[in-house]
């Protein structure tokens, strides 16, 4: 899917805090849960990038390790720019409120006035909606210290080069997929102009009635 090689996922979650001097237990929270999270599915430590890409050939799309999911912390609380968690309630939490150049460039924690703005970042490429959100329930129990499942890391870990067999010379269709098939046209169809005559229909709907 080259079309989503620049394309990523975000994912804002909003929690109030409404004591300061608690920020520094939350990052110390958020890196070792997110220090567990890479030792039990160490392909999110990760950065996509593209292998042979030419002219007619999209190459192929790889994931380079790093040492440890990037975690970045900004202090907006004084940043006037910035919503504040009061600000949000009372509007309800409008997207227009939330700016992703700035609070989603990356998996960032965006402390604002009263609260934070967890927001977590996914390559399309490497997961959906469906896999961003087991991750972040894993990344839930990783920052609650708990134990993930045997089947969580399997499901997690799959190889998925060939989870989907690929079809070869020899694979004849099943006659039940003929319904599903376009059939070239062999002919052109025209209709005679001199016998057809438009007739307006109420609204945008417009019939070509034969005359007799």
């Amino acid at each position: 899917m080259p079309g989503l090689y620049k394309l990523y996922t975000q994912i804002c979650l909003i929690y109030s805090v409404p004591d300061t001097s608690s920020h520094g237990n939350i990052i110390t929270t958020l890196t070792n849960g997110l220090d567990r999270l890479a030792k039990g599915f160490p392909r999110l430590t990760g950065q996509v990038f593209n292998e042979g890409a030419v002219d007619g050939n999209t190459g192929v799309f790889k994931i380079s390790p790093l040492d440890k999911i990037q975690l970045a912390v900004k202090d907006l609380q004084y940043d006037h720019s910035a919503p504040t968690i009061d600000g949000l309630r009372q509007a309800k939490y409008p997207f227009t409120m939330l700016d992703e150049n700035v609070i989603a460039p990356c998996t960032t924690a965006n402390f604002i006035k009263g609260g934070l703005m967890l927001t977590l970042v996914a390559q399309h490429n490497v997961m959906d909606m469906t896999g961003q959100d087991f991750i972040v329930n894993m990344l839930s129990k990783a920052c609650h210290n708990k134990s993930f499942t045997s089947e969580e890391i399997a499901t997690g870990n799959i190889d998925r080069s060939n989870i989907i067999p690929l079809l070869d010379d020899s694979y004849e269709l099943d006659p039940e997929l003929d319904r599903q098939l376009m059939k070239p046209l062999t002919s052109a169809v025209t209709l005679p102009r001199d016998n057809l005559r438009l007739q307006n229909l109420p609204g945008p709907i417009l019939k070509f009635q034969r005359e007799t």
